[in-house]
């Protein structure tokens, strides 16, 4: 029987993994009450800016003098500048520097492993949005696209279903890739629409149009027409309610992303290959029905998401997976008037081409949706094309091929404010593409506006590590006084359990601490571990915030060699199961998150022992 438990949190008091005699002075950093106000310290504001000519080529040699930006409307001066191309110098930006562990057992991060000063490619297969017969189409223009890149940008590639997934971390390897992107089946999405006319509603519906038209009996088609609006309104409140699943599913992948890649330096190029959602949900304008049955609005979803990418230095290039698409009435005949009005009621609606209304209103929504999240994050939106590997082969090259900007943010506003971005360059007949703001996280008063689901994100099982908050675990066991007994649990009836002490290192160079009016940092944490057994169900899990209080002259030391803390398991002798920890930063929002199954942890202490 599979059994672990999380029996305790050792934080010392000196922040170290040992604990302190009892007869040493006071230590410096101490543990405050959570609710101690914080003061948000000045960030500075990275800014990727594409540069191409009319005909789409990038333009290289300019300097930061031809570069104007403002932020809402006030000119900011540029702190740090740098031009990225095919000898490209190193990333600007990045703020994970790893703190190294000084023992000699086997270390676990959680920031990707990348090589180079390039800015890295991830191609997401977008398979929730993304009908079957188009994926077809896309996985053969994917492996050519592959075939011929050249084997210098690293690469990784992600799908998503109804989960986000990794079909292979970062390569320079396109014959891998290729192989990766073959292996790919097509995934049959359980929230995507299919075509509408086969719905049982859309049959019945039918069914009644035509009955109303030949019925003679007093009030008969009036009840009809009744029962048929009912109808019609229902099944457009179930199909946006699929949607709405769908589209936070999508955010919550994307988001999911941009954590993963945040340590990771420099620029981030996504490929998303997706048949889009739409942001707003409407009911065709000439509906007969209820025309606000079903509506809604993502719009404040699909910004967090965007300033997320977009602060983690992703620039999404967004592909209609789908290809050049044709509208359903170029296929299909409706006769006569009378046949005309039946498919107007049908269909609830009073347009005169009532098979396609829907379908331009939807797809227009869609591609406003690649567009919105294109521009938003510095990227650009390809639709309306078969040419797929053409879009990712253009998509590649701009990413790039890049400057970037820093500057430093003016004071002011309060937590949730949007701040507009607009850059400008000194040369006539270029286009521009970049981040065109971002939401403000934090204000002078300590104000901050949190995400409730970042932790619960991050400790999701096999979800992609985040990496905003660089950590490092070493595990160990733990031994008696003399260091030569290993210290075990028993109980009745179960197999011997060892208890592992996850020895945790956190960079505090990915946190933000603030200098408080009693001159000493200020930082406060979340520190959680979760067990999941086999199933992926927890089996356990622990949750602590540490208020920190550190002097001056300690938090240099722990910028140096880092936070240090640590979790205690009970590891099974058999069975297996993952384990899963997580630091949030509570001023910012940020979080970092690593996993090791069970057997590793298993496998690994063995070896050291």
């Amino acid at each position: 029987m599979f059994r672990v438990g999380l029996i305790c949190l050792l934080f010392s008091t000196s922040l170290a993994v040992a604990q302190t005699p009892a007869a040493s002075p006071a230590p410096a950093a101490t543990i405050a009450p959570a609710a101690t106000t914080l003061r948000t310290g000045v960030q500075l504001v990275v800014v990727d800016v594409v540069v191409t000519d009319h005909n789409g080529r990038p333009v290289p040699g300019l300097r930061q003098q031809d570069f104007t930006l403002t932020e809402n409307r006030t000119a900011q001066p540029v702190k740090g500048f740098e031009e990225h191309g095919s000898a490209a110098a190193p990333a600007v930006g990045s703020t994970a520097v790893r703190v190294p562990m000084r023992s000699p057992t086997a270390t676990f991060r959680n920031v990707p492993l990348t090589r180079g000063q390039n800015a890295v490619d991830v191609l997401l297969i977008d398979a929730l949005n993304t009908p079957p017969q188009a994926q077809l189409l896309l996985r053969n223009q994917l492996v050519k696209f592959l075939a011929e890149e050249k084997p210098d940008p690293q690469v990784a590639i992600f799908v998503l279903t109804t989960r986000l997934g990794m079909l292979q971390d970062f390569t320079t390897d396109p014959a891998l890739l290729q192989r990766v992107i073959q292996r790919q089946g097509v995934k049959f999405s359980p929230l995507l629409h299919r075509d509408k006319d086969d719905s049982a509603v859309m049959m019945e519906s039918e069914t009644s149009s035509g009955l109303i038209t030949t019925s003679d009996e007093p009030g008969m088609a009036d009840m009809l027409r009744t029962i048929q609006s009912t109808l019609m309104d229902m099944d457009v409140r179930q199909r946006s309610d699929q949607t709405q699943t769908r589209v936070r599913t999508t955010l919550d992948a994307l988001g999911q992303l941009a954590r993963y890649l945040a340590g990771v330096p420099g620029r981030k190029n996504l490929l998303w290959f997706s048949g889009s959602f739409p942001i707003n949900i409407q009911r065709d304008i000439q509906t007969t029905g209820s025309p606000f049955a079903g509506t809604a609005d993502l719009s404040a979803e699909m910004q967090r998401t965007t300033d997320l990418l977009a602060r983690s230095q992703v620039a999404v290039y967004a592909i209609d997976a789908r290809g050049l698409q044709s509208s359903p009435g170029q296929n299909a005949e409706v006769g006569g008037s009378r046949e005309l009005l039946n498919t107007q009621r049908t269909y609830a609606t009073t347009s005169a081409t009532p098979i396609d209304t829907q379908f331009f209103s939807d797809q227009a929504a869609e591609h406003n949706t690649l567009r919105e999240m294109a521009e938003s994050t510095g990227g650009e939106a390809f639709y309306n094309t078969n040419g797929l590997a053409d879009a990712a082969r253009r998509a590649a090259a701009d990413g790039q091929n890049y400057y970037t900007l820093l500057y430093t943010p003016t004071a002011g506003g309060k937590a949730g404010d949007y701040r507009s971005i607009t850059v400008k360059v000194n040369r006539p007949g270029v286009k521009l593409a970049y981040r065109r703001g971002y939401y403000r996280q934090a204000t002078a008063d300590g104000t901050v506006r949190p995400d409730a689901g970042v932790v619960r994100s991050a400790m999701a099982v096999n979800a992609p590590q985040a990496s905003e908050v660089a950590i490092e675990m070493q595990p160990g066991v733990l031994k008696s006084a003399g260091g030569d007994k290993v210290i075990g649990i028993k109980a009745a009836g179960d197999a011997p359990i060892m208890l592992v002490a996850l020895n945790m290192n956190v960079d505090v160079k990915t946190l933000s601490f603030v200098q408080g009016t009693d001159g000493k940092m200020h930082g406060t944490l979340d520190l959680a571990t979760v067990i999941y057994d086999s199933k992926g169900n927890v089996a356990d899990s622990r949750e602590d915030r540490a208020a920190l209080v550190l002097e001056a002259d300690r938090y240099q030391a722990m910028l140096a060699d880092g936070l240090r803390y640590r979790h205690v398991i009970a590891l099974p002798a058999s069975g297996e199961g993952n384990v899963r920890m997580a630091v949030h930063d509570a001023a910012t929002d940020s979080v970092g998150s690593l996993q090791v199954s069970i057997d590793t942890l298993r496998r690994t202490l063995q070896t050291a022992k």
